[in-house]
């Protein structure tokens, strides 16, 4: 049974961490009224977010823990585990880990990674990123393996990053790693820029697809763009997949709004699928 959850990005870059678990504990809040199942994890800084505060917290309302994001790592200090330079490149390392920490701690079964692996800033320079991506995700992956947990790697829209665009492109990737604890994130709005046809890309991707984004066209909820839901959720019943469907959008026009007419336009094809 596919179950639903909601991305959300904490505060604890710009508040207290007493205020931003507070921040938390409302969104939660909200989430838990709404029913959904779960929560998926954008931490800003994990250490100071504390793991045990955030696992306790979460299960107060009923909620799961999907998976654990890392791409502020990137977004926000500039850090890729890809990168040339050994040191930035370890500092990027150390922190993955530390995400990875968290969520093993918090119960999340999955760590996505994403945008941590930044973009190549000269194309004759590909072959020496994809290697070094490669390795650090193949550390990443041991350290994983210990929690029992998985990695998620995200093909992700050309216009945020120029490694791996296409769920093709993270099959590629996959099938030359030594763990095989490294499976796939497909997210709808990244496919909806990058694929020829998404659901033939779900079917490509197969089983190998371990966590699922929800975003529409224009990254708000499902239903307000133009990507074609029923048939994504067709596919996915095709291929058997029974993970989290977990809604990554833009918070307009505001977060309740965001969130419920998510679960009510999925639960809806859910139901009629």
């Amino acid at each position: 049974m596919k179950k639903l959850s909601f991305s959300i990005q904490t505060a604890e870059g710009t508040l207290r961490p007493r205020a931003a678990r507070k921040q938390l504990d409302n969104m939660l809040s909200v989430l838990a009224k709404l029913r959904f199942d779960g929560v998926e994890l954008m931490p800003y800084d994990c250490n100071k977010l504390g793991s045990r505060e955030v696992s306790e917290l979460i299960k107060s309302y009923g909620l799961g823990l999907s998976a654990v994001g890392t791409g502020i790592i990137y977004a926000k200090r500039g850090l890729s585990i890809a990168d040339t330079r050994k040191n930035v490149r370890e500092t990027a390392i150390k922190s993955v880990n530390e995400f990875l920490d968290f969520a093993g701690k918090c119960g999340a079964p999955i760590l996505i990674i994403g945008l941590v692996r930044g973009k190549v800033p000269d194309q004759s320079l590909s072959r020496k990123y994809m290697q070094l991506f490669r390795e650090s995700v193949e550390r990443i992956a041991e350290s994983a393996h210990d929690r029992s947990m998985i990695l998620v790697v995200e093909p992700i829209n050309r216009y945020e990053t120029n490694m791996i665009n296409t769920v093709e492109d993270a099959l590629e990737f996959e099938k030359n790693l030594r763990h095989d604890n490294v499976k796939i994130l497909v997210d709808t709005f990244h496919m909806n820029i990058e694929e020829r046809d998404i659901s033939e890309a779900l079917i490509r991707g197969g089983n190998t697809i371990k966590h699922v984004h929800l975003a529409d066209s224009n990254r708000l909820a499902p239903g307000l763009g133009h990507i074609d839901f029923r048939e994504v959720i067709n596919s996915l019943n095709r291929i058997d997949y029974e993970g989290y469907l977990s809604a990554e959008v833009m918070l307009k026009p505001s977060f309740e709004e965001a969130a419920e007419y998510t679960i009510r336009r999925i639960n809806k094809l859910l139901t009629n699928t």
